[in-house]
């Protein structure tokens, strides 16, 4: 993940797990990972930077007791994420509120050249859409019903900075993001093609980063994302929330 990286807890000890929390900063906000379950001594210390691929302990064993990896991706608004040994039992909504799934958001949080987080606040709607809040990515989204043929749409328009490669990612929420086949398009202004085009299984995923595609975009053309409710199908929800567009190259 790009950005600085400081260790922000420790917790280490003969009798106990190793764990520690680490934060980074990645557009538009600060972000805590946390590493658990390893074995003692951990290499660093509160406060120390970390350099990215740097190793931050063992896996090994405490006791009887294999070590395995606890991994986390902690949202800033958790109760207590900077506290390393934080394991809070709660409610699957405490939990989407406060975590991400941490495979997909390394994947979407990569280096880039250029990047621009898009919260779903930025797009303008056409229909009804609906706004709830205390979920989702930065705790809040958009959704609408689907339908047969488009009535309600969300477009965010923007102008890439240089010619290059990006790539285009989409947070699924875990809850009100229903519908199996959400149609999400990257269109080039003036034209009726998508340069980057994907239907969305949103009822399959959680608290995840989504791929959307990756292509060249030229920095003279104005490129518009496109999210609508014509999936097909009945009594099913539409999400948007944040998106990422990254420039790789």
């Amino acid at each position: 993940m790009a950005g600085e990286l400081q260790v922000r807890d420790v917790t280490s000890g003969s009798t106990d797990w190793g764990t520690i929390t680490v934060e980074h900063y990645y557009v538009p906000d600060f972000w805590i990972s946390q590493y658990g379950h390893g074995n003692y001594p951990a290499y660093w210390s509160v406060g120390q930077a970390v350099s990215k691929g740097a190793a931050l302990g063992n896996m090994d064993r405490v006791g009887t007791a294999s070590c395995h990896l606890h991994h986390e991706i902690r949202e800033i608004d958790h109760s207590n994420p900077y506290d390393a040994s934080n394991y809070p039992n709660t409610p699957q909504k405490t939990v989407g509120d406060w975590y991400q799934d941490p495979l997909s958001f390394i994947s979407a949080h990569r280096s880039y050249k250029w990047v621009r987080w898009v919260d779903e606040g930025a797009f303008v709607t056409q229909g009804t859409w609906t706004r709830v809040t205390d979920v989702g990515d930065r705790d809040d989204l958009i959704w609408a019903s689907t339908a047969a043929t488009s009535t309600r749409s969300a477009q965010y328009t923007f102008t890439p900075p240089a010619l290059g490669q990006y790539e285009l990612w989409a947070f699924i929420p875990w809850n009100y993001a229903t519908s199996n086949r959400t149609p999400v398009r990257l269109m080039k202004s003036g034209s009726s093609t998508a340069v980057m085009s994907k239907n969305v299984d949103q009822g399959a995923e959680s608290d995840t980063w989504i791929r959307i595609g990756s292509t060249s975009l030229d920095p003279t053309k104005k490129y518009t994302i496109v999210v609508s409710n014509n999936t097909g199908e009945t009594g099913k929800r539409v999400a948007v929330d944040d998106f990422l567009i990254i420039r790789t190259q």
